[in-house]
């Protein structure tokens, strides 16, 4: 924490991403809605912002399971997105949803259980609500990318632009600074810290290798970037 210069609170981003092709409307991640801090949960005010009513999605596309992805899929128990089908990783619903994990995760992370079970309801209530295997893509431009560790089924999204591909890491890593120029540090909400830092590891050599555009979760806002080589570990290159 001294050597990148961080106190020892150290604020944190949420970011959720609208893709617009200019036919579809996809949301990667939702956002905390209203499970988190005060300063979150203004996802429709920012769609709004940017021209777009909630009405406007067509898919929702998760990362993980975890509150601050999906909460704000939800409010009072209701459906944010009323013509939206929203996309799970399979692995990911299995552990959350389906299994009995509740004493192999941290206990940071154990209200989500309850949590998904909650929010993803209304979803499929109305059958609006798909599992999705590696590899799946939509539209022929978005492709999923397993990227496990933080929790099994945790799924990055790669976007093929026509020139540099721009891929949605969810939470491959959590404080930049540190993780970054240390990719071997994990946090407590990791699932599967050896595997989260393997993962890690390889992503970030090879999204710099190709010069892949990045968009991470709890990068500073907007959360978009490119890694760049150093001689211990890589740093972070925000993209105006």
């Amino acid at each position: 924490m001294m050597e990148a210069r961080l106190g020892n609170v150290v604020s944190s981003h949420v970011n959720a991403f609208l893709i617009d092709d200019g036919q579809h409307r996809m949301l990667i991640d939702a956002g905390a809605g209203d499970l988190q801090d005060a300063t979150l949960g203004r996802m429709a005010t920012q769609l709004m912002s940017a021209g777009h009513r909630p009405s406007d999605i067509d898919i929702v596309l998760v990362t993980h399971l975890h509150p601050d992805h999906i909460g704000g899929l939800t409010r009072n128990g209701e459906a944010v997105f009323p013509r939206a089908i929203v996309h799970v990783p399979r692995e990911e619903a299995a552990f959350w949803l389906e299994a009995s994990s509740y004493d192999h995760v941290d206990p940071s992370v154990r209200a989500t259980f309850d949590c998904a079970r909650q929010i993803v309801a209304p979803y499929v209530a109305d059958g609006r609500y798909r599992l999705f295997d590696p590899e799946t893509s939509w539209y022929g431009c978005l492709m999923a990318e397993p990227l496990p560790g933080h929790t099994s089924g945790h799924t990055g999204y790669r976007l093929r632009t026509g020139e540099r591909d721009l891929v949605f890491c969810g939470d491959l890593f959590h404080v930049v600074p540190v993780q970054l120029s240390e990719p071997s540090v994990t946090v407590c909400y990791d699932n599967q810290p050896r595997q989260a830092k393997t993962t890690r590891e390889t992503f970030l050599a090879e999204a710099f290798r190709r010069g892949d555009a990045v968009a991470a979760a709890h990068a500073p806002f907007p959360g978009l970037g490119h890694i760049h080589k150093e001689a211990q570990g890589y740093t972070w290159l925000p993209v105006a």
